[in-house]
């Protein structure tokens, strides 16, 4: 486990266990209120077979920002051989960070904290994606991030 400390607010890679995804249940829920829009009522499923297979092979990258040991937030990327450019790149899967932990530059470090960790494990580039109702492209902006491309959603169930 990689850590960072920072006050009584910690950055880690972790495994994705039963144990976490019950333990980030509660946030994850959290989430998908906070974001409304066309996918506010679809009930969360967390895509356990996905995760364990990403995560055996070496390609979920599972990063947490703790406060005091009680999960408070988390940043979900999978690493993959990009087709185009023969090399390793994040894609931003999911994000959340507690109400309690958003105040002060926690964001911004932990977001720096994940981008430094990829870096670490040889990705060339990491996507984001921000969500309509939760904007948070202006921090992206600040710690480097360009915008690249504009994603539209239609739900069809």
């Amino acid at each position: 486990m990689v850590a960072s400390a920072s006050a009584q607010v910690e950055f880690q890679r972790e495994r994705f266990t039963k144990e976490f995804e019950a333990e980030a249940l509660p946030l994850g829920e959290m989430h998908n209120r906070e974001i409304g829009g066309v996918i506010a009522d679809v009930r969360i499923r967390v895509p356990r077979e996905m995760y364990e297979s990403l995560d055996s092979n070496d390609m979920l990258r599972l990063y947490t920002l703790r406060q005091n040991g009680v999960l408070k937030g988390y940043n979900v990327f999978a690493v993959i051989v990009h087709p185009e450019y023969a090399k390793p790149t994040a894609q931003h899967d999911v994000m959340f960070l507690h109400p309690d932990v958003r105040s002060g530059f926690n964001a911004s470090r932990f977001l720096r904290w994940c981008d430094e960790q990829l870096k670490e494990d040889g990705v060339l580039f990491v996507t984001q994606h921000v969500t309509a109702s939760k904007d948070f492209s202006p921090l992206l902006k600040r710690i480097g991030y360009q915008h690249s491309e504009t994603v539209y959603i239609k739900r069809l169930n």
